[in-house]
């Protein structure tokens, strides 16, 4: 992306982003720094150009580094043959560094390209060019990534969510068999999504709300854990409390999947839907505490053999001080009584 596509405006998705414009190839990294320490540094001078999505700090093979150094031979490591140079080991470490924006990618490439040193390397970015990038993005964010990237461009007060509905079911209709068939695509442990008896499923839809923008947008999530037989009723428990957290997960990933983020060239951000909402979400709020245990307060039988027993103890003080009180009153007339006999 060139300098003068930063006066654009860019689309940023609730999305991996696996494009290469997202994508920086960072290379001749000091192999005398431990990973952590690494990472800390990238982290630290790339995050200043945008929101990571994430750094990969990883130690190569010869042949790759070879290749990279084949493509530029005014490199930092200077030398005439780099497939020599990688196979001394001078130039084994590098980095992935990926941005949501692809602006903000193309901004690290131009400030930081042969221009910063780490522990006196200087260091190569690029984008990268990987022939396996997909040329859609098309895996949701983690809900914690999709709240992170909302909360960035947007602010903590610039959207919302809330649950529409939280239930579990059985037996499956058609429309939660081509949700759970939906869900199967993006895991591996598909089997899991095949409600069974010894199973507890639950299936959730979230709405999500940008009142600065006037986007509302719904998204459904459903999932299956397996109840654990050994421990019981609290065992069928966990299984529903694990359920309804995972379903409320894949709901809330699944709407923000439905809305972009506009980046306008002014620094303004505009929310769009893009996609529209599963059918069956215009449906009224349910109060999922519904199906919360009650427990009912029984009286403690102890308590109430201790409140008579403190209660007796109050009447025997009451008669004790009585009885001293008729004494007292019979000693002080007591002489008077008897002269007057």
């Amino acid at each position: 992306m060139c300098a003068a596509a930063w006066n654009e405006a860019e689309i940023v998705e609730f999305l991996r982003p696996d494009k290469n414009e997202q994508n920086l190839f960072v290379t001749n990294l000091p192999k005398t720094l431990t990973e952590a320490a690494k990472y800390e540094s990238l982290f630290e001078v790339f995050s200043a150009f945008g929101l990571i999505h994430e750094i990969q700090v990883i130690q190569s093979n010869a042949a790759l580094v070879a290749d990279t150094l084949r493509d530029d031979a005014s490199t930092n490591c200077d030398v005439a043959d780099p497939e020599a140079k990688a196979a001394e080991g001078l130039c084994m470490h590098y980095a992935f560094v990926k941005y949501f924006s692809a602006i903000s990618a193309a901004k690290a490439v131009e400030s930081l390209n042969r221009k910063w040193m780490m522990e006196g390397h200087l260091l190569r970015v690029q984008h990268a060019n990987s022939a396996n990038a997909p040329a859609h993005n098309s895996v949701p964010l983690y809900v914690s990534q999709c709240r992170t990237l909302a909360n960035h461009f947007l602010g903590f007060n610039g959207w919302s969510s809330k649950i529409v509905k939280l239930e579990s079911f059985s037996i499956p209709d058609s429309a939660t068999l081509n949700l759970l068939s939906d869900l199967a695509e993006d895991h591996e442990d598909s089997a899991s999504f095949v409600p069974g008896e010894d199973q507890m499923c639950y299936t959730c839809t979230v709405q999500l709300s940008f009142p600065r923008h006037g986007i509302t947008c719904h998204g459904t999530g459903t999932a299956t854990v397996k109840k654990a037989e050994e421990k019981g009723p609290a065992g069928t428990m966990m299984a529903a409390g694990y359920a309804k957290k995972a379903a409320l997960q894949r709901a809330t990933e699944d709407a923000f999947s439905r809305v972009v983020l506009i980046i306008l060239p002014s620094g303004k951000v505009a929310v769009e839907q893009v996609r529209e909402d599963p059918p069956g979400c215009g449906i009224v709020i349910q109060d999922v505490t519904a199906e919360l245990v009650s427990v009912t307060c029984l009286p403690d039988e102890t308590s109430d053999v201790e409140d008579e027993e403190e209660q007796e103890v109050e009447e025997q003080e009451e008669e004790d001080a009585q009885g001293a009180s008729d004494m007292l009153a019979h000693l002080a007339s007591g002489p008077e009584s008897s002269m007057a006999t």
